[in-house]
């Protein structure tokens, strides 16, 4: 069955908040809204569907509610499932509801987090709770790549003064900063080493948005092509038609002046994104010292 958009599904949301219909509301849910985890502009429904869980028993609509947070099987450029569990519970006031966007929060197999705010939340929960939470926590913290820790680590840092230097708890978010502040001082020490010398290399190119070419853009070759798209488990999934190769162009590329790109379909028809780096933008870019 044929999705809604997010802008009807936010329009819907404010109907059903007017309208207190429950049964409406599951009907909606279940049969006409997305998955929202990976999909962009997600969080524009944030602020609506804290309403709508304001607005009903959390016995009533809960489980259909947790159930829109998965990853969206098509779109993987917004914020993760994790990340909008954990917004939503940041406009909730407390109470049990409060209470079970946390929870399947942190039962998520994976925490791709941008926002320092959904760090905040998740933090204030862990630290207050018991060893268990604040291990299982940490452990999927520290098996993020280490790009992706500063929220984690600008969250953490406030309180490390709530535990002893000789705790495990202080142990782990040393861990956690010290890997962060290593990858610093490698990427320091790797822009240290540019050269002048034109390269098609672009040692600054990187980004949760550039996954599927940031070896390319950061490597000598002058093109590449793309035949997918990588998913939050690392995989990758092939394009699903033309469309999504076009759209996946649009939206990784339309910011990325270094390069041009084409879509087309290959002999062995399935859809790809060719790439090719702008000779022009690029010239006079350091070169990394190999």
């Amino acid at each position: 069955m044929p999705k809604a958009s997010l802008r009807f599904c936010r329009s819907f949301f404010e109907l059903l908040v007017d309208t207190k219909d429950v049964e409406l509301a599951k009907m909606f849910i279940t049969n006409f809204c997305p998955n929202l985890g990976g999909l962009a502009e997600s969080t524009t429904l944030v602020p609506v569907i804290a309403n709508i869980v304001r607005t009903f028993a959390w016995d009533d609509i809960g489980d259909t509610l947790l159930a829109l947070f998965q990853q969206h099987r098509y779109d993987t450029k917004g914020v993760s499932d994790t990340e909008l569990l954990l917004l939503v519970a940041s406009h909730l006031d407390g109470g049990f509801a409060k209470t079970a966007t946390i929870t399947a929060a942190m039962a998520k197999a994976e925490y791709a987090i941008r926002f320092s705010e959904a760090v905040e939340v998740l933090w204030q929960v862990v630290r207050s709770g018991d060893d268990q939470n604040f291990e299982m926590v940490t452990t999927k913290i520290q098996k993020r790549d280490p790009r992706e820790l500063g929220p984690f680590v600008e969250v953490c840092l406030h309180y490390t003064s709530d535990y002893d230097r000789s705790s495990e708890q202080f142990k782990a978010l040393q861990m956690i900063a010290g890997k962060r502040m290593e990858w610093l001082k490698g990427e320091i020490q790797r822009l240290d080493k540019v050269d002048k010398v034109f390269s098609w290399r672009m040692p600054y190119a990187e980004g949760e948005d550039q996954k599927e070419i940031e070896p390319f853009l950061r490597g000598p070759e002058e093109s590449t092509t793309v035949k997918g798209i990588i998913m939050y488990g690392g995989e990758l999934r092939e394009f699903i038609g033309l469309y999504e190769a076009k759209r996946y162009a649009k939206t990784i590329l339309e910011d990325l002046k270094e390069c041009s790109f084409r879509t087309e379909v290959g002999e062995d028809r399935i859809p790809f994104v060719a790439i090719t780096k702008n000779a022009g933008v690029v010239r006079g870019r350091p070169e990394e010292a190999g």
